[in-house]
């Protein structure tokens, strides 16, 4: 199993300066195509008595326009030694739709850990909603990272079918990985029962030539999150793949749910399935 066709937004601007290089860096390494994907809001006058400025509406679509162009530029440009070729697609809509229309065209989408200096809040896409939304697992990297060398993988194990899709999902780094640690974060007296399912998981992986250590590990008075960043800190993890969202999406962002501390975490790269 490989990713043939990875996805990354691109904006004119530094913004996806990080998603971009990571995206060239994984095509590079699984000799996949690179698809760069734009979207630009197209901020619409307000109607006043019956009236709006038709000349106003057109200069704000074609400067949409004009930022898309920029953006494929600088990503054909960026992207001119891809073995596996390049693609680029573009649409003028929210990010966010837009990108989620876009994904069927990936095995793999690759985007930015934070969004707080982007010049547009509708250019790039949240990570969680592409989670959710996407139908693709969605790799997600901090501002500064240039590339991903994957040597030590920490999966999150739950026995939910978000954590198996997402161990399925990450099998192409798994199988690249020089070690991989397979982690239950469990309550009191559940210890066994944790272990017996890290072992069937362990079990399944080798089959797929992929060995892995099993550990669990109560997360006491403690969020699970908590316990399993500090492992992944630990062990100096590259990379973080776990289910995204096993409750509602409304539930985790209300109640403060493990995904969500995991994209709050600006350290390391996250792989996430849901």
């Amino acid at each position: 199993m490989s990713y043939k066709s990875i996805m990354v937004p691109v904006q004119a601007d530094e913004a996806s300066d990080a998603c971009l290089a990571v995206g060239i860096d994984l095509a590079r390494r699984f000799e996949a195509r690179l698809v760069g994907f734009g979207a630009q809001l197209w901020e619409t006058t307000t109607v006043v008595d019956g009236y709006d400025d038709g000349l106003l509406m057109a200069a704000r679509y074609e400067a949409a326009e004009r930022e898309l162009q920029l953006a494929e530029s600088k990503f054909r440009a960026a992207a001119i030694a891809i073995n596996g070729g390049v693609q680029w697609r573009s649409m003028i809509n929210f990010s966010q739709f837009a990108m989620t229309v876009a994904a069927r065209a990936a095995d793999l989408i690759v985007v930015t850990q934070h969004r707080e200096h982007l010049t547009s809040a509708s250019a790039i896409p949240s990570p969680g909603r592409l989670v959710v939304l996407a139908g693709r697992p969605v790799v997600v990297v901090p501002q500064t990272a240039s590339r991903l060398d994957v040597t030590t993988v920490v999966v999150a194990w739950k026995d939910a079918r978000e954590a198996r899709r997402a161990l399925a999902d990450s099998l192409p780094f798994l199988q690249r990985a020089a070690r991989v640690i397979l982690v239950g974060v469990c309550e009191a007296g559940c210890d066994q029962t944790t272990q017996v399912g890290l072992e069937d998981v362990a079990e399944g992986l080798l089959l797929h030539g992929v060995r892995s250590e099993t550990i669990v590990r109560p997360r006491g008075d403690r969020p699970a999150s908590a316990v399993l960043l500090e492992m992944a800190k630990d062990w100096s993890a590259d990379l973080i793949v776990a289910g995204g969202y096993g409750h509602t999406r409304l539930g985790e962002w209300v109640f403060g749910g493990f995904t969500r501390a995991l994209l709050e975490q600006g350290d390391r790269p996250l792989l996430l399935s849901h």
